[in-house]
């Protein structure tokens, strides 16, 4: 199991250059989205030992995340910043499309008295994984 925790925060700031208002200050738009990540995922896996002796050992093994939304909490705040600061936009929001990809891995590991050696490999699963992947293979045919 694994659980995904924490805040992501966004902020951008608009300043208009030509634009005063009646005190002679310049006005500015300020916003800030903040996401709050809560959940819960979960990750399976196997291990093989095909040699172990004292020697050495051979250990092979592979993982499947089932990925999926993290459904984050978003939290939208907008504000005018002149003379009096003025909340143009609060709001709650669950629409963000937060999401992980699913995703296989795979490693093998050999170790013996004078060395040890290993190697893992890993690709997404998904419909817009493998259109990006048959994207870029019609972009190197093209380009030959």
């Amino acid at each position: 199991m694994l659980y995904y925790w924490g805040d992501i925060k966004r902020n951008y700031n608009a300043v208009p250059m030509d634009v005063i208002t009646g005190s002679g200050e310049y006005s500015s738009t300020t916003g800030i989205d903040t996401y709050d990540v809560s959940k819960i995922k979960a990750q399976f896996g196997l291990q093989w030992i095909a040699i172990m002796n004292s020697k050495r050992a051979l250990t092979f093994g592979a993982t499947y995340d089932i990925g999926g939304a993290l459904k984050p909490d978003m939290v939208k705040y907008v504000y005018v910043d002149n003379m009096l600061t003025s909340v143009v936009r609060d709001e709650v929001d669950k629409a963000l499309p937060l999401r992980l990809p699913r995703q296989v891995a795979a490693g093998v590991f050999y170790q013996t008295s004078a060395s040890a050696r290993g190697s893992i490999g890993s690709t997404r699963i998904g419909r817009r994984e493998r259109e990006l992947s048959r994207k870029r293979q019609q972009g190197r045919k093209g380009g030959v």
